[in-house]
Parts: C-alpha cells; sequence; structure tokens
C-alpha cells in the first residue's frame, strides 16, 4: 500500500487586520482626520488618517479632486444669496498667538461674526481646505443670523416703547378715574341713599355735591326758576373771567418770584465759586480780578454735572478742565502764552499753596583762613583789641551803641 503523502495543513483564517491606532492630534487637520475616522471601516481608516495630499496651484482644482461638489443651498425667501466674490480676496495667513483659551475665544467670536476663513485661522488650521460650498453655507447662514439678532433688536425696541406708552396710558387713565370719581362720587352717594331711604345721608350727599347748604338748595328748587337771565348769565360769564385773570395773575406772580429767587441763589452761588476759585489760571484775568465771562463758563460746565441727586464733578475740575481745552487749542492755533506771571499753586482746597522761604546764601569770607596771622601778631595787637573791647562795651552799657 502506497504510503500516502503528508497532509498538507490547511491555510489559517486571515486575522481581521486591526485599524490602525490614531496619532495624538497635534493641529487642526489632524484632529479633524481623527475625527472623520472614529466609527469608520478598517479598510478606509488608513485613508482618512493619511497626511492628505498637497494642494494644487489652482484652488478649485484641488477642491474638485478632493471634495465633489456639492449643490449650493437656496436662500430662504427674504434673504440675499451669498456673494462669491468674498473667495478672490487674499486671505491673511498670520497665526494668532496666545493660549489655547484664548484661541477657542477668538475663533468663536469671529464665527458669531461670520468670518469663518479667520476663525479656522485662529484655531490653528488651514482654510484652503474647507470646501467652497461649506463656506457658502456658512456666509448664508451667519447672514440668516445677524438678521435674526437684528430683528430681534427691533423686536426688543419695539416692546420697551410699547410697554413705555401703555404705562404712559395707564397713568392717564388712572388720573382721569380719580377726577371724575372725585367729581361724582356724591351724586352716586346720594343716589345710593335715596334708593335706601337714608334720607340723611341723601342731604349731606347733595350739600356735598353742590357745595351749598340744603336750606338753600330747596328755596332754589321751590322758587321754580328755569334758569339764568341773559344779564345773570353775563355776570357769570365776568365773575369767571376776573377769576381765571386773578388766577393767572397770581400764577405768574409766584413764578416771578421764584425765578428771583433761583436767580439770586445762582450769584450767590457764582459768587462763592468765584472766591474760591479767584486765583484759577482760567478765571484769574491780567487785573487780578476775576474775568465774569470765565467765571459763568465754569460755573455752567459745574452745573450741568448735577445727576439729580449731588454734583460729580467739583468746580475745581470744571476749571481745570477749562483750562486744558483752552491751552489745547492755543497750541494747535501756534499761539504762545504772554510773559504774564506764572498761575499760583493750588493746594487740595482750592486756596494757594504757601510756597517755602528761600534759603539765604552764607556771606563770603573777607579773608582766608590762611591769612590769620600768627602768634606773634596777635599778642602784638591783644592791648589794643582789649582797649576796644572795653570801650564797646561801656558804650552799650550807657545805651551810646
Amino acid at each position: 500500500m502506497p504510503d500516502a503523502a503528508p497532509a498538507t495543513p490547511a491555510p489559517a483564517p486571515a486575522a481581521k487586520a486591526a485599524p490602525p491606532p490614531v496619532a495624538p492630534a497635534s493641529t487642526f487637520n489632524d484632529r479633524i482626520a481623527a475625527a472623520k475616522s472614529m466609527g469608520t471601516p478598517a479598510s478606509t481608516a488608513a485613508a482618512v488618517t493619511a497626511k492628505p495630499a498637497p494642494v494644487a496651484e489652482t484652488p478649485t482644482e484641488s477642491v474638485a479632486e478632493t471634495e465633489p461638489e456639492s449643490p449650493e443651498p437656496a436662500p430662504a425667501e427674504g434673504e440675499e444669496a451669498p456673494d462669491s466674490t468674498d473667495e478672490a480676496e487674499p486671505a491673511d495667513e498670520t497665526p494668532i498667538p496666545g493660549t489655547d483659551a484664548e484661541k477657542l475665544t477668538t475663533g468663536l467670536a469671529l464665527m458669531q461674526k461670520g468670518d469663518l476663513d479667520a476663525a479656522v485661522r485662529a484655531l490653528g488650521g488651514d482654510p484652503k481646505l474647507i470646501p467652497l460650498p461649506t463656506k457658502k453655507a456658512f456666509r448664508a447662514m451667519a447672514r440668516r443670523e445677524l438678521k435674526a439678532q437684528a430683528r430681534d433688536a427691533a423686536f426688543d425696541k419695539a416692546k420697551a416703547e410699547a410697554q413705555g406708552h401703555l404705562s404712559t396710558e395707564s397713568n392717564h387713565l388712572s388720573q382721569q378715574q380719580r377726577a371724575l370719581a372725585a367729581r361724582y362720587a356724591p351724586a352716586d352717594e346720594s343716589r345710593t341713599a335715596w334708593e335706601n331711604e337714608d334720607f340723611l345721608a341723601c342731604g349731606k350727599a347733595l350739600e356735598k355735591h353742590f357745595k351749598t347748604d340744603l336750606a338753600t338748595i330747596t328755596q332754589k328748587l321751590a322758587s321754580g326758576k328755569v334758569g339764568k337771565t341773559p344779564e345773570e348769565k353775563n355776570l357769570s360769564a365776568e365773575r369767571a373771567a376776573l377769576a381765571k385773570e386773578r388766577a393767572d395773575f397770581e400764577a405768574a406772580k409766584a413764578k416771578e418770584s421764584s425765578s428771583k429767587t433761583v436767580a439770586q441763589k445762582r450769584e450767590a452761588a457764582i459768587t462763592r465759586v468765584g472766591e474760591g476759585l479767584k486765583l484759577h489760571p482760567y478765571i484769574a484775568g491780567t487785573d487780578g480780578k476775576p474775568d465774569p465771562e470765565a467765571l459763568e463758563e465754569v460755573f455752567s460746565a459745574y452745573e450741568k454735572t448735577w445727576d439729580g441727586e449731588k454734583f460729580t464733578k467739583t468746580a475745581k475740575a470744571c476749571a481745570d478742565e477749562l483750562q486744558q481745552k483752552l491751552e489745547a487749542r492755543a497750541a494747535k492755533r501756534g499761539l504762545v502764552k504772554a510773559g504774564a506771571t506764572p498761575a499760583p499753586v493750588l493746594g487740595k482746597n482750592g486756596k494757594p499753596a504757601v510756597a517755602p522761604r528761600p534759603r539765604i546764601a552764607e556771606p563770603p569770607r573777607t579773608a582766608p583762613r590762611n591769612n590769620l596771622g600768627t602768634a606773634a601778631d596777635l599778642d602784638a595787637t591783644r592791648a589794643s583789641r582789649l582797649a576796644l573791647a572795653k570801650r564797646v562795651t561801656e558804650q552799650q552799657r550807657r545805651g551810646v551803641r
């Protein structure tokens, strides 16, 4: 029996190719490639994670080779079509320095403004790798977002105006309601009291409504008079006109008195400010007296700082600002200040600061120390010097010297 040929071992099943490990993302393009490769089959993972082919010289050809052009989304009704001429503008490829947080913040801000290329550059990517249809769709979306924000802002403004109008009208209606209630409340009280047969309350309500006593009301009703005569109507009209004229005169008199009081108070305030700033270079005149026009300008600027509760600036600060504006205007026109005396230095309280006294220089020596003479010379003049000292002492004692 012939020997059996050794059995050929069956081929082992081919091991399933494991997906290549994803390298740590270091740049924006690597991170995009890694994100695309997540969850894809092993056969396409390597192709996705591979380094993209170099960009061709013509951008449109590279886009056509790498990404098929998708139809551009049609703009919504009432919106402008995306402008494709923006792609012709040269892109600024200067990287933006800063940390990752600053880059992310800058990128988000640029995306909110609708500048996709600048946002990609801020994040460290290459805007040329983004397909043209994607850019057009993003710009259309950005335009829609900006228009929506503008509509929201206009709606909020109109809502605030409507709320203010409604509040004003509500206050006006409330005032009218209070006035009508005060005018016709006694009539309603009298009707209610008559229905309840409370004639005492009804009489009081009638007196309040007609502003007279009940006896006069009863006499008028008993007279049967049906209206005023022409003479009485003229007399009532004259009385009403006289009362109105008197009220207008009293109001004008009160307003004039109030205006005079306000003017007097203002003049007193101007005087106080002028006394405190009389040495300020903007107010002080060449004759040493405050300039009235400059003082009025300073006080007017000081009045404008009143916010309803207090002055936000001091009078000295207003005068300093006006002085700075005047000097800046003179410098622009090439004017030079006249040779006047320098303005005094003011302290914190607006008063002139006390300048330190100048130091008195020591008098020069009459003779150098090396010419004082020798000991023999001093002994020779000792007697004459003692006699001179005695004479000076005697004169001082008698008061002659």
